[in-house]
């Protein structure tokens, strides 16, 4: 998996770059689609504690202060990991293992809980043709 933090709303990005992704992870597992009010009080260091660590939870506190957190859900984000997870398994499938498209998408639909729906897989291996968009920073070739 790539680096690229971009698709990442801005304050996970600080987050991961404070704590670390796995410790973000965690954080957006538990409190993710709500606001933190930090206090440096023993109930909010403790309960902070509980998911990251004493060390990264005084990282946070120290960092943010008494300004709210808003953490994300990262709904965007997970979709796109499932679907670059959905176009791997797809190309494994195919490629490596021998077996037909159709075959693979049902494989695929089971190996996701909940399930997925096959449909969905179609869409998601349909958008794979489309262009990437580009960045304005890359030089064209010729």
């Amino acid at each position: 998996m790539d680096n690229d933090l971009s698709h990442l709303p801005g304050s996970v990005q600080k987050l991961i770059a404070l704590i670390g992704l796995p410790l973000t992870l965690r954080m957006v597992e538990v409190f993710g689609g709500t606001t933190l009010y930090l206090y440096r009080s023993e109930a909010c260091v403790q309960k902070l504690s509980s998911v990251v660590g004493a060390e990264a939870a005084q990282k946070i506190i120290s960092f943010f202060g008494n300004t709210p957190v808003t953490i994300a859900t990262c709904k965007n984000a997970l979709v796109t990991l499932r679907n670059r997870d959905i176009l791997a398994r797809f190309d494994h499938l195919t490629m490596v293992e021998k077996l037909s498209a159709r075959a693979s998408v049902l494989q695929i639909v089971k190996d996701y809980t909940p399930p997925i729906h096959e449909r969905t897989i179609w869409r998601v291996l349909k958008k794979t043709g489309q262009a990437e968009p580009v960045d304005p920073r890359q030089q064209k070739l010729f």
